[in-house]
């Protein structure tokens, strides 16, 4: 069976709401065809358009969609990973990945995975507006950190010996509260 009779078979499937038997599609295509697990890498054809390479990677990435719509995070971003090791030209795998990183909160690899998408897929307006609210979430999250940070340093120091904390170039030093 050709990949795109596949990918038209799985598509029906999940319209229909029958998320594990598009999974069981795209799984037995990929073990018919040699992909049977993580470690296997059969030799592709050319890089490009319609390639081999471009298929399985796209089978791959249309997986890891379906595991992710089962929040099945471990298991798309596997999927995610061997679809770009398979087509590493292949932009929606890419935000899809980041997609899943941004949803458990590694926003930073989410921030450079949308990143990537938004290069190889420049006239893509979801990329963007997906690395955009990335990016926002990225600042946020540091933003709270640092105030986070800055909250517990003055905690500390108001429950400890110490007065005052001095950094300077010559190092740290500590000035001993006089009770």
């Amino acid at each position: 069976m050709m990949s795109s009779e596949v990918i038209v078979m799985a598509e029906e499937l999940k319209k229909r709401n029958n998320l594990e038997g598009a999974i069981k599609v795209y799984s037995k295509w990929l073990h018919d065809n040699g992909y049977k697990n993580r470690s296997s890498r059969r030799q592709l054809h050319s890089k490009g358009p319609d390639s081999d390479a471009e298929a399985v990677g796209l089978i791959y990435n249309n997986r890891g969609h379906l595991k992710y719509l089962k929040v099945d995070f471990d298991g798309a971003l596997e999927d995610y990973n061997l679809g770009i090791k398979y087509d590493v030209l292949l932009p929606c795998v890419y935000y899809n990945r980041g997609t899943v990183f941004y949803r458990m909160g590694y926003f930073e690899k989410a921030v450079m995975d949308m990143l990537v998408a938004t290069r190889l897929s420049p006239k893509c307006v979801d990329f963007h507006l997906g690395f955009y609210r990335t990016v926002e979430q990225l600042q946020k999250v540091q933003m709270k950190k640092s105030a986070d940070l800055s909250t517990f340093v003055k905690e500390t120091l108001h429950n400890s010996a110490l007065d005052e904390v001095n950094v300077d170039t010559d190092g740290v030093s500590y000035l001993a509260r006089q009770d």
